[in-house]
């Protein structure tokens, strides 16, 4: 892991327990990870690009919270991308931490789902010792949704 990744001694321990735990339930599982909302890995359970899937993830749940915003369709919980070769599933931990899960084709999405929601919620419970991760350059924390534009939602209909 890289130099400033986790403020607390034990915590990357305890999320990668998590994600091993989930490899064991769900046998399509290819590996996962937890991140900062802005793209920093806390732990990973994944053999490629770790750090490369954790800045993907913090992009396509900035953009899945803003279209679902958009489209009045509540709070983002999770966004899943499917190609020929497997799954990409990004989950909104909190508004500081989510989860990113690959997975084969032959992936048993609603099998996931299920055995994921215990392991989501101790997960969302370690997401608040994620603190101190900041910007390394300036050394200050980093404001992830500065840089989005106002959201104008349309009138139900």
């Amino acid at each position: 892991m890289g130099q400033g990744t986790v403020s607390e001694p034990g915590v990357e321990g305890l999320v990668r327990e998590q994600l091993l735990g989930l490899r064991e339930e769900v046998r399509s599982v290819r590996g996962s990870l937890v991140a900062t909302s802005d793209g920093l890995v806390v732990a990973a359970d994944l053999p490629d690009r770790p750090d490369q899937v954790a800045a993907l993830t913090a992009t396509l749940i900035g953009l899945a919270r803003y279209a679902v915003d958009v489209t009045g369709s509540g709070v983002l919980t999770e966004t899943v991308t499917r190609g020929s070769e497997g799954y990409l599933a990004a989950f909104a931990l909190d508004s500081s931490a989510t989860l990113t899960i690959v997975a084969e084709a032959d992936l048993n999405v609603a099998m996931l789902h299920h055995k994921l929601e215990p392991i989501r919620g101790r997960l969302a419970e370690l997401a608040e010792r994620f603190v101190g991760f900041a910007d390394i350059e300036l050394g200050e924390p980093v404001d992830v949704d500065a840089a989005l534009p106002a959201i104008t939602r349309r009138p139900k209909r």
